[in-house]
């Protein structure tokens, strides 16, 4: 019995270290992005801005299927030209990671 408790005891030790890491490493790292990172949100979802930006993609949809296109090629097209915000934080993130390895 006091082989396995010195294990779990080993165990416990190591899992306290992993975490005193994750606290010295990462939490420092995710304190660098989360300002930049509220910066991006809050500038892009108040209120007005989302109904403003809603009301383009409505525009931009209805002229272009009134000028013909097929209702797929023209949601092919907003979804390329109206990025969501948390597509651009996506991209930032892994372009960060990329450089990172």
């Amino acid at each position: 019995m006091s082989g396995e408790k010195a294990k779990k005891e080993e165990h416990l030790e190591e899992f306290r270290d992993f975490l005193r890491i994750v606290r010295e490493e990462v939490g420092p790292l995710l304190k660098d992005l989360v300002g930049p990172l509220k910066e991006i949100l809050g500038t892009t979802f108040t209120p007005e801005e989302a109904r403003d930006r809603a009301k383009s993609i409505g525009v931009f949809y209805k002229e272009l299927t009134e000028a013909g296109m097929d209702k797929e090629s023209v949601l092919r097209i907003i979804e390329k030209n109206f990025t969501p915000p948390t597509e651009v934080i996506k991209s930032v993130l892994e372009q960060i990671a990329q450089r990172k390895k």
